[in-house]
């Protein structure tokens, strides 16, 4: 749950960019930081041996210390700066001082030179989930390992269930008893998925019913054998399950936690599921096999962050084989090359620098699929040009670096390039399916490039931000970097005037289609020890602006947690290389 939004007054003026906080060396002071750990119930109770941790950016290491039987602790001789406060406890949620929420972001602490500051922490109990897990007997399920999942989104911004830590609960992986049992504890409040894994993935095949009456007849049968043993049966494999006993993360069944709360019930069994095995042959395109060659079957509407991919190494015949592979729809795709290659070694990168591809996709139901034949052909072209907008372009353009980011399983990628010296360039080699378009301009011999990526034009529309599709060769594309990225600068005070150290100030677009994971058009800062903030590198537009007294960063992308966002919001447009000073006050 949210906090309210809180905003804001706001005066927005055009001049030079405010002072920064300048950062200094963290020597010994006489600042105090003295305090107690109590627990979030009524009446507070002390909470002892608490691991109380105090960090800086000045430091040279964290400093540690456990709260005595009243809970108490205390950090002398402590130098003027910015520090974070955080406590935490087996069984108890880790929480840093100012949080609002169990798990959630603290509030920076401020110190200066003499000060002796008195803090409360207050530190709520975990969450907990237990139960048994018994196999696909109905006995109980020693040694099987449990994780907790929560939904987020992956590098390809496709939302997955992920394994989450927690430093409570054994990195959000444990293990099940000798009766089955498990418990995980010190879980914040929230929705988690738990999956149990058995302990072995021992496989094998079904007795089929003509094979029993097949050994029956066996059985004292005159003349030996009654006839050819009949086919084997189904091949099968134990497999990871989600609550409550499904295969099918589509099927699982959130377990909803409170603050605190135990859930004690939830129970299920593994189960064996059936397998197949898929074969066949890689071929070149004239029909030999390829020197070097590697692939992979992936699952592209799998909901799991892991799991969802085979990896595929054909031998010097071309010929391949994937053993154990679950019902589901699969994409299988391959790179190669004609000509050996020391370079080719197991791997995303040996992948995109393999110029030939094939890709079929397949649907596999439990039954062996055998023969098939994929036929390596030349990878496509994306071409384009760098333009550069500013008061003079690098001298040397074979230094700039142009790639293609893939974005969804079955994008098998290209190789960076880097352009000609007119500014041109080719990625050859390129595999079918989604990508942005990403550049970069190395620093030169200052610290840092002047030169920030604006735009990736592909068929009128910029692929830094929205994917385009490779089916064909691609050209036009138009790749512009500017000396003049937009800025904003300014401050967040409190009602009386005081830097609101608090808040988080967010930044996002008013164009609903580019709230998106990883989008340049949504961003979040920090006020600074004198309430000043800097967000720099936004892309130009009309963006709304306001101030919160919590954060949650995986959920930033998502609309529903921007819409609430934005009654409470102001607007303002930034324009190309414009740099804004926008002062923010919190509304009483």
């Amino acid at each position: 749950m949210r906090t309210a939004v809180l905003l804001l007054c706001a005066i927005a003026v055009q001049a030079q960019s405010p002072a920064r906080d300048a950062p200094g060396t963290q020597t010994a002071g006489t600042a105090v930081i003295s305090g107690q750990v109590v627990s979030e119930t009524d009446p507070a109770q002390p909470i002892r041996l608490a691991k109380v941790e105090l960090s800086s950016s000045a430091l040279r290491r964290e400093l540690m210390i456990t709260s005595d039987s009243t809970g108490r602790f205390v950090f002398p001789r402590l130098a003027a700066g910015r520090y974070s406060l955080s406590v935490s406890k087996p069984g108890l949620v880790s929480t840093v001082y100012g949080a609002k929420r169990p798990g959630g972001a603290g509030v920076p602490i401020v110190l200066t030179e003499g000060e002796q500051l008195q803090v409360t922490v207050r530190i709520a109990r975990g969450a907990v989930i237990s139960g048994t897990i018994r196999d696909a007997n109905g006995e109980p399920a020693a040694g099987a390992r449990l994780q907790v999942l929560t939904y987020g989104f992956d590098t390809n911004g496709a939302r997955t269930l992920q394994n989450r830590t927690f430093s409570n609960s054994g990195n959000g992986l444990l293990q099940t008893d000798d009766r089955g049992a498990y418990r995980i504890y010190g879980l914040r409040p929230g929705e988690y998925y738990v999956q149990a894994t058995p302990a072995t993935s021992t496989g094998g095949r079904a007795t089929s019913a003509a094979e029993i009456e097949w050994a029956q007849r066996a059985i004292g049968a005159p003349g030996g054998l009654p006839g050819a043993a009949p086919p084997s049966g189904q091949s099968m494999t134990l497999a990871p399950v989600l609550f409550p006993g499904t295969t099918d993360p589509a099927a699982a069944i959130p377990i909803v936690l409170k603050a605190g709360e135990e859930r004690t019930d939830v129970d299920f069994a593994t189960t064996f599921i059936p397998t197949a095995t898929i074969s066949g042959i890689l071929r070149g395109p004239n029909g030999s096999p390829p020197a070097v060659a590697q692939g992979f079957m992936v699952r592209p509407n799998g909901r799991m962050g892991t799991g969802n991919t085979f990896f595929i190494r054909p031998d010097a015949d071309g010929r391949f084989t994937v053993s154990t592979v679950p019902p589901g729809d699969y994409v299988l795709a391959a790179r190669g090359s004609m000509q050996s290659s020391t370079d080719a070694v197991p791997g995303p990168m040996a992948l995109t620098s393999m110029p030939l591809w094939a890709m079929t996709e397949i649907a596999v139901t439990g039954q062996d699929i055998s023969g098939l034949e994929l036929t390596l052909a030349p990878g496509l072209n994306v071409s384009g040009k760098l333009v550069f907008d500013g008061a003079k372009a690098p001298a040397d353009l074979s230094k700039v670096s142009i790639s293609l980011l893939p974005q969804g399983p079955t994008s098998m990628g290209a190789p960076s390039v880097v352009a000609q010296p007119d500014g041109t360039f080719v990625i050859p080699g390129v595999g079918p399916g989604e990508y942005k378009l990403y550049a970069n301009v190395p620093a030169g011999t200052a610290a840092t490039s002047p030169w920030t990526l604006r735009s990736a034009i592909v068929n009128n529309a910029d692929t830094v931000d929205v994917p385009f599709t490779v089916r064909t060769d691609v050209g036009g594309a138009v790749i512009t970097f500017t000396d003049r990225p937009t800025e904003l600068t300014g401050s967040l005070l409190d009602t009386n005037g005081k830097p609101a150290l608090e808040y988080f100030i967010v930044v996002f677009s008013v164009e609903r289609s580019l709230w998106t994971p990883q989008s340049r058009w949504i961003r979040y800062a920090r006020p600074g020890n004198t309430g000043s903030y800097r967000i720099a590198g936004l892309p130009p537009g009309e963006y709304h602006v306001c101030a919160m007294t919590d954060l949650e960063p995986d959920q930033l992308y998502s609309a529903g947690y921007l819409e609430p966002l934005v009654p409470a919001s102001i607007k303002l447009r930034l324009a190309d290389g414009e740099k804004k000073i926008q002062d923010l006050k919190i509304a009483r």
